[in-house]
């Protein structure tokens, strides 16, 4: 092993351009000092400036080093994958395991008893401490680690679980295990070290930290990032946290019995689960002391779903909640489409429909998404939907969203006229629609804010649950476990934060998100490599690629630095993918093959979710799948050569269109199985992957300004078709092209 990799962890900040201007920010208050106070005060105005000033890849000799290594696979013929693929011991130090903390798959009894029975041992935190992985996670990893290096943390991470506590594991069944091999990937164990000494070099472990404690490493808004929080289990060590300009006492954190209010307008909360005080706090702490516990304030909101996801998927008409005529409701409509909440609910619906006890929770349930404006979308939505059966959830932060409110007022329309025609002549209002349909998720915390949904209807999020973030709050939370039952989604929660504990807490060399955003950084950055695909091999994870582009580009497409230094280099990846095993080969494997260079991830499973073995057949379905998930990568990576297609015997007209140059980078991800706890991991590992990226190149992922400034023209042009329509007013203020196509729309008179 090279001396580099006993050296890894010395600090690079040697590059006195950033040290001045990390220097001089400290002495002034530029950019969120005076003008962007959120009511942090100094200490966290320094936090602030402190993270602003970290260096991006481009301000490090790293930067230089890796450009000249990606120079060398580019020209030299030995650094080929078919070469480098048959190397054993480079493909064995480039490959990474990590198996869970928690058993996945889990009853709630005996998870209680499982982490009862471990609640005296440090080395089980999952639960109560905050160093989970630390010591119990046991890595087997393959390779890659020099036994000369004695770094404290390698150890401690490396140690696992007594004879006693295995015993106790496999009583339990087994832990879910994750497999990285991205030895098929253009890189050398040299690459990985210079890769490292760039993240140390950029600070990484700083800023990773600066993300996990809650610092506001949102700069441009001035917020914290927390969605590891959302998914944190009770009694986790984490501290409150100064979230915004406000005071904030006990009864912030006090929880209610709301799911049992259902319906009734005598509830005295507004709610999120928060008392209304009309601002008479008890406090009296200064604003620059006050602190929120976030944690506490997050489980109160999942215990509300908690209770009144039991109620309404009760079969028992005594305690089970019900519709507007009594009818049991079994259709959920979430209707959304700011920051693209609905996609990540939507990806872990249909990843969890292929579970055998998700499936079998969700029998006699249903769960539709309402997101386009397309009025086409309404109809196909609530076109084989029973209204007396059907509950809405809307999903907005501030119920300000053009789109959001359209659809909300379509689907409300329609529930009470098809109401009102099934009850036989009884007046139904608006009001009682909405009180026993219509449910919301959004930060507003009364009716008028809210389009008149009961606050006792209301399910809170916070601004700073980003959107792509969000399928953990409730914005995911509730229409799942209206689903799938809160049980299941509690197991999807365990895996995000399994995943989160061992992104935390791994070494970066063991640390699967870690790698995944270096090989993304050298890829994009350094190969020139623009797009990257995933290949799941599972049908069930249909919406993975979707997922991942709305977490990844809408995170990553930036122009600027956080200090707003314009960039040098481009930013983000182009994603796509489609699942594997028929569905891909004629999209966009042709390309992958013989055009385009695509690095790709593939994710396969050990077991299926739902085995089928057919008589006389040599092999099962699911190993048929995964003989695909084996074989592209080396195809990719080998390719075929000229000289093969001759010995073949293959016509000379042909061999040139027959040759694949391989070289065609990949990774592999193999995972146990395909259940809730591991669709909470590969949520939690995406977008862990895409911080790494943005950490590496000096960017906020946090902030999406160019999603505004599309809707910004939009609402621009709405303005412009209101008027001409109510008036016959022609268009002005628009350039030629803009003006002659709405004039074109206009003159037809329709637009219904």
């Amino acid at each position: 092993m090279s001396s580099a990799h006993s050296q890894r962890h010395r600090s690079y900040g040697t590059n006195t351009s950033w040290v001045s201007s990390f220097d001089s920010i400290n002495q002034s208050n530029r950019y969120y000092g005076e003008q962007h106070q959120h009511g942090g005060g100094i200490q966290q105005q320094q936090q602030q400036n402190r993270y602003m000033y970290y260096p991006k890849c481009t301000d490090v000799p790293q930067f230089d080093e890796l450009h000249n290594a990606a120079a060398e696979f580019h020209c030299d013929e030995k650094l080929h994958l078919r070469y480098l693929c048959n190397d054993t011991a480079r493909c064995s130090g480039l490959t990474a395991v990590h198996v869970s903390a928690m058993p996945s798959s889990l009853s709630e009894e005996d998870e209680e008893l499982f982490f009862q029975n471990n609640s005296s041992n440090s080395s089980i935190r999952g639960v109560n401490r905050r160093n989970s992985m630390e010591d119990f996670d046991v890595v087997d990893h393959v390779g890659g680690h020099d036994p000369d290096d004695d770094d404290d943390d390698d150890d401690d991470y490396r140690r696992g679980a007594s004879n006693e506590q295995q015993s106790l594991l496999q009583r339990f069944g087994n832990r879910s295990k994750i497999v990285l091999d991205y030895s098929r990937q253009q890189v050398t164990g040299e690459t990985m070290e210079k890769l490292f000494d760039l993240a140390d070099a950029v600070h990484f472990t700083e800023r990773r930290q600066a993300f996990r404690t809650g610092e506001r490493i949102n700069v441009t808004e001035g917020k914290p990032v927390l969605h590891h929080v959302l998914r944190m289990p009770k009694g986790y060590d984490f501290p409150p946290i100064k979230i915004n300009n406000r005071y904030v006492n006990d009864s912030d954190i006090n929880g209610i019995n709301a799911g049992s209010n259902y319906g009734n307008n005598n509830n005295n909360n507004n709610g999120t689960g928060h008392d209304n005080n009309n601002g008479n706090n008890s406090t009296t702490d200064s604003l620059e002391n006050s602190s929120e516990d976030v944690l506490a304030a997050v489980h109160e909101v999942r215990d509300r779903i908690e209770i009144f996801s039991r109620q309404i998927r009760s079969l028992d008409h005594s305690i089970g909640l019900r519709g507007v005529t009594n009818k049991r409701i079994t259709d959920t409509v979430v209707v959304s489409s700011s920051g693209g909440m609905h996609l990540g609910i939507e990806f872990v619906h249909h990843a969890l429909s292929a579970d055998k006890r998700a499936s079998k929770a969700a029998e006699g349930r249903r769960l539709h998404f309402l997101s386009n404006i397309d009025p086409v979308d309404v109809f196909l939505t609530t076109r084989d939907l029973d209204p007396e059966r059907t509950m809405v959830v809307i999903i907005s932060k501030d119920f300000a969203n053009s789109i959001e409110l359209s659809n909300f007022r379509s689907i409300r329309y329609w529930l009470r006229s098809k109401l009102q025609s099934s009850t036989g002549g009884e007046v139904i209002t608006e009001a009682k629609v909405t009180e026993k349909h219509i449910m919301g998720v959004t930060c507003c915390t009364s009716p008028e804010q809210c389009m008149g949904i009961p606050e006792q209807n209301l399910f809170r999020i916070w601004d700073w649950v980003i959107g792509r973030f969000s399928v953990c709050s409730a914005v995911g939370v509730l229409p799942l476990s209206l689903q799938y039952s809160y049980e299941i989604v509690s197991e999807f929660l365990n895996g995000a934060h399994d995943m989160d504990e061992h992104f935390f807490n791994a070494p970066l060399r063991d640390n699967i998100p870690v790698l995944l955003g270096l090989l993304g950084v050298w890829n994009s950055t350094f190969m020139g490599y623009t797009t990257r695909a995933h290949i799941p091999y599972a049908q069930a994870l249909r919406g993975l690629s979707t997922y991942v582009q709305l977490v990844d580009m809408e995170s990553n497409g930036k122009r600027v630095a956080v200090d707003g230094t314009e960039l040098l280099h481009l930013t983000g990846e182009i994603s796509l993918g489609e699942p594997g095993g028929g569905t891909t080969n004629h999209p966009f494997f042709q390309l992958m093959h013989q055009g385009r260079v695509i690095p790709a991830d593939f994710i396969g499973f050990m077991e299926s979710p739902r085995p089928q073995e057919l008589p006389g057949e040599a092999v099962s379905s699911h190993d048929e799948l995964m003989c695909n998930f084996f074989g592209q990568p080396d195809s990719l990576a080998y390719g075929k050569e000229l000289m093969d297609l001759v010995q073949e015997g293959v016509p000379v007209g042909l061999r040139e269109h027959m040759v694949f140059s391989g070289n065609r980078p990949s990774s592999s991800i193999l995972m146990t199985r395909l259940d809730p706890f591991s669709v909470g991991q590969l949520v939690a590992l995406y977008e862990h992957r895409t911080a790494v990226q943005g950490f590496l190149w000096g960017i906020n992922s946090f902030d999406q300004f160019g999603i505004q400034l599309g809707c910004t023209m939009s609402s621009k042009i709405r303005q412009q078709l209101a008027v001409s329509r109510r008036t016959g007013a022609t268009v002005q203020g628009f350039n030629q092209s803009t003006s002659s196509l709405l004039e074109v729309y206009l003159a037809h008179g329709h637009g219904k």
